[in-house]
């Protein structure tokens, strides 16, 4: 590895005491993977992806490289506190999730979206301080947390005999060492309360008429709540006990600076006598003679406690070592989540490390289900916890616990590399056989071993595809097209040497989809396959079969299934799509080969009356005039030869009236003679309404001058041959087709 350049933008990595060095550049995306198969023992990671060393000065073209490059940096000072006391200040981007903690140095460094941010910097018992910036950029001004006042309670105690009411009524308490210096009343049960005391070591002086004075050193912090405890007070004219103490050292583990051992409480056990340390560390406890068990105590510390066997009347004991209050361990604990392409396996795949200044691994946890995690029993001190999974930008926070405190850290979010700077492309070919476009082919390309998408590309022409991936993880090709043999999906991964995913022998995805020729397949290419789809050899998605036959429509040479072929039907003008165009109840097939009759008109004689009311029967069509032409043809509104009957009477049949005369023709027999119950026509060929027949011979008296070319009815005998009628009519179908109908009637003379 080398060092890191002014123009570089890269993964850096500073040894204590020692200059940056390069592990991964930006621009190779082979080398990002180093860092995650360096092992606990590697260089403090002291920045996040894509971040600048600290000794170069990012270019903008450096910035812009990669999203780890969008970050605020600067210092944050607690006011009062010695060099190395600034760890642990909180600063969080107001409105997002983003939090980072103060190195011991107050230096920090967020990763934001580029553009204007607020930033929030908190501390317990510090005013908390809001800063616009704009991302990126770094603060060239140390932000500085105010210290909050402080408050101080204790109580003084009377010996007995000399409680009651008014004993404290000119007793006072004064604080010293500050402007202006503070004199408070005792309450009436000896209370002392000193409220907005500045941060500091102060003195403070009771006195209570009659009562031997006392002294309290105290060391208030920032916002701290400091209790003096029980303050016992002597009468002035008894045996002096003054003397009588003991003196010593308390430390805190841990605490690099002198002066940062104040507000240890020292009690004696059982008594009321208590003190609390200096900033130093130094206290002295008065005590009444004789052995004492010393307990010395401080938040976040192990309690410490220690005999004294025998303090004589009149001795200062002096503790001979100092008493160390051991740390207690503290607690890191949040929440991890994958911004893109998460699901419960995936999100415990993720690693929470804590690092310590050494460089050595200190706790280390997977997140649950719901990416939250703890790092429990970690010894207090400054931290960087760097947060990962597979695929995902690392993220890093630093962290500085405090004895016995759990800090937590919010919530921290991965994104996925192909969202990010660190994408590599995932590309490659599908072709089609015989086929000179190969577009159009879907290929899905999934997490492997899951079911996770990762995206979805749609080939161009020349059958090539690419989406943006992580060079960390491995990837499923799942190819799509209807009507061909698709392969089964392959897993590639990245390779470094060639600089792109390869498949287990070493190979770029590039593969030939056959058509598909089986019933599994789709010939069409419709997503239907052949052996269920209704037009195998014609796209068809909708598969529709409006007649139900098996044929679908997009094939079927008759959609309807009336029996006339849809080039007929267009000729016609008829609907394919509807088997009875006109809706009168015969098929457009009937209308046009059986009877003859209009599929476009539902009344083809135009008579008022239905053709499908007229025909009945279409095997069977009604003639009423028996003249060989059913009724749906023959207008019962028209007289085409002027007889006087209407054509669908005008014909020989017993239920015509030839004559137009108002008299149906009748049934008759074989021989001519009328067998209907209703009678026949006397004078069938002549208009006779009267039908008179003086000589009762069946022969009506008609004279036969009315219809000179007709049967005669004065005549004594009736034709011996056959009369045929042929007529010529135009046929009132679409077509105009020109239909010529012979109607035979036979009658036989009597």
């Amino acid at each position: 590895m080398r060092s890191c350049g002014a123009s570089d933008v890269a993964l850096c990595f500073r040894p204590p005491g020692g200059n940056p060095v390069r592990v991964a550049d930006e621009r190779s995306p082979g080398t990002r993977t180093a860092l995650g198969r360096w092992g606990a023992a590697s260089w403090l990671l002291v920045a996040a992806l894509c971040v600048a060393c600290d000794d170069a000065t990012p270019s903008s073209a450096d910035v812009d490289a990669g999203l780890a490059a969008a970050a605020v940096s600067g210092i944050a000072q607690l006011e009062h506190a010695g060099a190395g006391e600034h760890g642990g200040i909180r600063v969080e981007a107001v409105g997002t999730e983003r939090t980072t903690s103060t190195t011991s140095e107050g230096r920090f460094r967020l990763q934001l979206t580029p553009g204007e941010q607020t930033l929030r910097f908190n501390f317990a018992g510090y005013a908390p301080v809001e800063r616009v910036v704009e991302v990126p950029s770094e603060l060239l001004d140390p932000v500085l947390l105010v210290a909050l006042p402080g408050r101080i309670v204790g109580r003084v105690q009377l010996p007995p005999g000399y409680e009651g009411e008014g004993a404290f009524d000119d007793a006072y308490a004064a604080l010293q060492d500050v402007e202006p210096s503070q004199r408070v009343a005792l309450d009436a049960d000896g209370g002392i309360a000193f409220d907005r005391v500045p941060v500091g070591e102060h003195v403070v002086l009771v006195s209570v008429p009659g009562f031997t004075g006392a002294r309290r050193d105290v060391a208030v912090g920032a916002g701290q709540r400091v209790d003096l405890g029980v303050i016992e007070l002597r009468a002035q004219d008894t045996d002096p006990v003054a003397a009588t103490a003991v003196e010593g050292v308390a430390r805190l583990q841990g605490v690099r600076s002198d002066d940062g051992h104040g507000g240890i409480r020292v009690e004696s056990i059982g008594t009321p006598f208590a003190t609390v340390a200096t900033s130093s560390g130094r206290f002295h406890l008065d005590l009444t003679p004789g052995p004492h068990q010393l307990r010395f105590g401080f938040p976040g510390y192990g309690v410490v406690e220690l005999s004294v066997l025998d303090i004589a009347r009149g001795e200062t004991h002096r503790l001979a070592d100092e008493v160390v209050l051991g740390a207690r361990p503290g607690r890191v604990f949040g929440a991890v989540r994958l911004l893109e392409f998460s699901d419960d396996e995936r999100l415990q795949d993720a690693q929470i490390r804590l690092v310590d200044e050494a460089q050595s691994l200190v706790r280390a946890a997977e997140p649950g289900p719901d990416g939250a995690f703890a790092l429990d029993d970690v010894p207090p001190g400054p931290y960087t916890l760097v947060a990962s999974a597979p695929g995902y930008e690392v993220v890093v926070l630093g962290v500085d616990l405090r004895p016995g405190e759990a800090e937590h850290v919010g919530q921290i979010s991965l994104r996925h590399h192909s969202r990010s700077a660190a994408a590599v492309p995932l590309g490659g070919r599908v072709r089609l056989e015989a086929s000179a476009d190969h577009s159009g082919t879907v290929v899905d390309v999934r997490f492997a071993g899951r079911g996770l998408s990762l995206s979805r590309a749609v080939t161009g022409p020349d059958g090539r595809f690419e989406v943006a991936a992580s060079p960390d993880e491995r990837y499923a090709l799942v190819v799509s097209r209807s009507g061909y043999e698709v392969p089964a999906a392959p897993v590639v991964e990245w390779d470094a040497e060639s600089a792109g995913f390869r498949d287990e022998d070493g190979q770029p995805f590039d593969v030939e989809l056959a058509v598909s020729r089986g019933p599994d397949g789709d010939g069409d290419g419709d997503g239907v396959r052949n052996g269920d789809d209704v037009c195998p050899d014609t796209a068809d998605p909708e598969q529709a079969d409006l007649d139900a036959d098996g044929i679908g429509d997009a094939c079927d040479a008759d959609v309807d299934g009336d029996g006339l072929t849809n080039r007929e039907e267009a000729l016609l003008g008829t609907s394919v799509e509807a088997a009875d165009t006109d809706a009168d109840g015969l098929s457009d097939f009937v209308e046009v080969r059986r009877l003859g009759t209009d599929p476009l008109q539902r009344d083809t004689d135009q008579d008022g009356v239905d053709d499908a009311e007229e025909v009945g029967d279409p095997d069977a069509p009604m003639d009423r005039d028996g003249d060989g032409r059913h009724d749906a043809v023959e207008s019962r509104a028209r007289d085409e030869d002027g007889d006087g009957a209407s054509d669908e009477l005008d014909g020989p049949g017993p239920m015509g009236d030839r004559d137009g005369d108002g008299v149906l023709n009748g049934r008759r027999d074989d021989e001519g003679v009328c067998v209907d119950a209703a009678g026949c026509d006397v004078c069938f060929a002549v208009a006779d309404a009267l039908q008179l027949d003086a000589d009762d011979d069946g022969q009506g008296d008609a004279p036969t001058s009315a219809k000179p070319s007709t049967l005669s009815c004065a005549a004594g005998r009736w034709p011996p041959k056959r009369a045929i009628q042929t007529r010529t009519v135009r046929s009132r179908s679409n077509a105009s087709s020109l239909r010529s109908v012979c109607a035979a009637a036979r009658y036989r003379h009597r």
